[in-house]
């Protein structure tokens, strides 16, 4: 983190510090991150260009917890029903730097959660992927170098999404460029 921390976690959250040379457990100590013992197993951790730690644990919120002073906010994700019947695999933090913007996920949307206007937008729409006639697909996703969302869409390809505006700027179908 900003603050020269190492911080790891899974079904308990661990932190080194400078002072000492291993891990501890993070309640041990900073204890007012005590509240974290009452999560169940962390999916995913981040950090971001400021320094501070963005977790997700299996109740599916993310936790922004601030480097300096571990004061702490949860960004909740929305619950969207979309006629596409997509299912994301993984649920994960992916955050852009270049852009500060965070992308995360639940069961059948992606989100983007922009950190200088608080703003959360939906990336599931036909805009983005056009007219998908289809039965339930799993899909995943990952950014590029530029902040680019990269899609993955089983019998389809990839789909490149335009961080600034959440439109599709290019797709790559199977069987072509190498898929």
């Amino acid at each position: 983190d900003g603050s020269n921390r190492l911080w790891a976690s899974g079904m308990e959250t661990y932190i080194s510090t400078q002072k000492n040379d291993r891990f501890e457990y993070a309640d041990k100590l900073f204890p007012v991150l005590k509240w974290i013992k009452t999560k169940r197993e962390c999916l995913d951790i981040a950090s971001t260009k400021e320094g501070n730690i963005l977790m997700r644990f299996m109740d599916g919120d993310i936790y922004h917890i601030r480097h300096d002073n571990f004061i702490t906010d949860s960004i909740k994700i929305p619950v969207v029903h979309d006629e596409i019947k997509l299912e994301i695999g993984t649920k994960k933090v992916v955050y852009d730097s270049l852009h500060n913007k965070l992308y995360l996920n639940n069961e059948n949307a992606i989100f983007q959660f922009d950190f200088s206007s608080r703003q959360m937008k939906p990336l599931i729409s036909e805009k983005m992927f056009g007219k998908i006639e289809t039965g339930r697909e799993i899909i995943d996703y990952a950014l590029d170098a530029e902040g680019r969302v990269w899609i993955w869409l089983p019998s389809y390809g990839i789909r490149i999404i335009d961080p600034m505006n959440l439109t599709c700027t290019d797709s790559i179908p199977i069987g072509k460029k190498g898929l």
